[in-house]
């Protein structure tokens, strides 16, 4: 600030902050990238910090200069407390000033899972200290961008170092599934952004996530930047997991593993850590439990389905708390069309996909054109063409639209001049499209937990149930209690709110999934108490 009306280099800074200390040139890089943060600039904007690319930083907000402002005194019982030195190294981190009790924030015990990423820059360790400013600024954005739709909290970015916590300060219920996910995509963008730009660097990200408890404590000093701080050994489990010499991989703790089973496939290595392979396909878990209890809630979704191959098209709405059975509902009456032609489509949202356009939807046309998330842009585009061809529709007008949603980049060319608004109504015309020439089989649509859907989706589901009339199709949604449909009143809809099953038909459930197992239920007296919760 005092020196605003001029460019400060990095060896001016060096020598300023550090004197006779030797310190790496990528240290000025990670302040100036932290202090971007706690004044709430960017690298985009700059509106505080300006870079000049091989000549320095300059201070370019604007400053008002107040004359004759009393210094602030020091009480007696701060003497004890002097203000902190500056740090003896570029790793150091400045004690907090002591907080008056009042106004400490009472601290929380949660169960989070951490993420923690490595950048080994061996290689680059003599590079220009732009290039690391550079790296750490693109890194921040690229951070911030994918775990934004998960939920995470960034706790640092630093040239050789990302901590993101999920499940804090906000509670998550699967916060590991989300780190998990966040993890493989943070390695697509990271192998994005080395093919876009031009320093050089080669190295490949390493994750390491674990889950546990830690104590979240928040306090009046804490800043957009850095808005938690954690208490435990959570955060160091999962850096020695990111630190261990597997190059490019995602290992997991056994307390991470053993919750994101059904996300990701996963193969175990030494020491208790597990190595991520890939993501698992969304598909239905088979269940071989009996389907008690909802014989006539599958007669209703029969007599539906009839409606819907006459021609008149159906929703079904299913309702229940969680664990009431909705997905298993789902299973047994798919399991009874195995020998029926019709097109079945399924997907599901997700409690970290609300802000995400389109999540559920995706996945039914990623089914629809048989794609997997492992095929490349250039896969994907043919599978795309190659399906609409099929129904007679010309892949020049309608590719452009569903490979934007399947998030396969398109040419400047393509996405220049074209509105949000534009694309929302080619992407709903085209998926009207894929559904209505389909005439000679019907076709159902499944989407599950509702409750959780994002705003477009939801958007486009309405618009559907407006043409359901004439359709051969069969719309079914799951959620929970408290979520409203916007086609609720149409004459198109019909509602199934699932009931707890009965004593003796929770005991049919037990029986089968333990098997072998003599239960000690004794049903000639009166039962007291709560029932079983399912």
């Amino acid at each position: 600030m005092e020196h605003r009306d001029r460019l400060v280099n990095k060896e001016e800074l060096l020598d300023h902050i550090w004197p006779e200390i030797y310190v790496h040139d990528n240290a000025v890089a990670r302040c100036v990238a932290a202090l971007r943060q706690a004044l709430g600039d960017s690298p985009q904007r700059q509106q505080i910090i300006q870079t000049r690319r091989g000549q320095g930083y300059r201070f370019v907000a604007s400053v008002v200069v107040q004359a004759d402002v009393e210094p602030v005194q020091t009480s007696v019982s701060d003497a004890s407390h002097p203000a902190p030195a500056l740090p003896a190294s570029p790793g150091a981190i400045l004690p907090e000033p002591p907080t008056p009790v009042a106004a400490q924030v009472a601290e929380e015990r949660k169960r989070v899972t951490v993420l923690c990423g490595t950048l080994a820059l061996s290689a680059t360790a003599s590079r220009d200290v732009d290039d690391f400013h550079e790296l750490v600024e693109a890194v921040t954005a690229m951070v911030q961008q994918v775990v934004q739709p998960y939920g995470g909290t960034l706790l640092e970015v630093s040239v050789d170092q990302i901590v993101v916590v999920f499940g804090a300060p906000q509670a998550q219920e699967d916060h590991a599934p989300r780190a998990v996910l966040a993890a493989l995509g943070l390695q697509e963008q990271w192998r994005e952004l080395l093919a876009a730009q031009d320093w050089g660097f080669t190295e490949s990200l390493r994750f390491g996530l674990d889950t546990g408890f830690v104590v979240v404590r928040q306090s009046p000093a804490t800043t957009p930047a850095r808005p938690v701080a954690l208490v435990g050994d959570v955060a160091s489990q999962a850096m020695r997991l990111a630190w261990r010499p597997e190059a490019g991989v995602i290992l997991l703790s056994a307390a991470t593993a053993a919750l994101v089973a059904d996300v990701v496939r996963l193969e175990a290595l030494p020491e208790e850590a597990w190595r991520v392979v890939d993501r698992r396909a969304e598909t239905s878990i088979t269940q071989h439990t009996p389907c008690v209890g909802r014989g006539g809630e599958l007669a209703t979704l029969h007599t539906c389905l009839a409606h819907a191959e006459a021609g008149h098209g159906q929703v079904v709405g299913i309702a229940g708390p969680a664990g009431m059975g909705k997905t298993r509902l789902l299973e047994e009456f798919r399991h009874s069309l195995a020998d029926r032609t019709l097109r079945y489509l399924a997907g599901r949202c997700q409690s970290y996909g609300q802000a995400t356009p389109y999540f559920p939807l995706r996945e039914l046309v990623r089914q629809w054109c048989q794609a997997t998330d492992a095929d490349d842009a250039t896969a994907c585009t043919a599978k795309v063409q190659a399906s609409l061809e099929a129904l007679g529709l010309a892949p020049d007008t309608w590719a452009e639209p569903l490979l934007h949603l399947l998030g396969v980049s398109l040419s400047p060319d393509v996405e220049a001049g074209v509105s949000p608004q534009a694309w929302r109504r080619r992407t709903f015309a085209v998926l009207h499209q894929l559904i209505e020439q389909s005439p000679q089989q019907p076709c159902v649509v499944v989407i599950e937990n509702l409750h959780w859907i994002d705003a477009t989706s939801e958007a486009y589901l309405s618009a559907l149930v407006e043409r359901l009339s004439g359709l051969r199709l069969l719309l079914l949604v799951t959620y929970r209690p408290g979520y409203q449909p916007p086609w609720q009143a149409s004459s198109s809809a019909t509602q199934l709110a699932l009931a707890p099953l009965t004593p003796i038909e929770s005991q049919q459930v037990v029986r089968a999934a333990r098997r072998g197992v003599q239960l000690l239920l004794d049903t000639t007296r009166p039962r007291r108490g709560r029932s079983l919760p399912f």
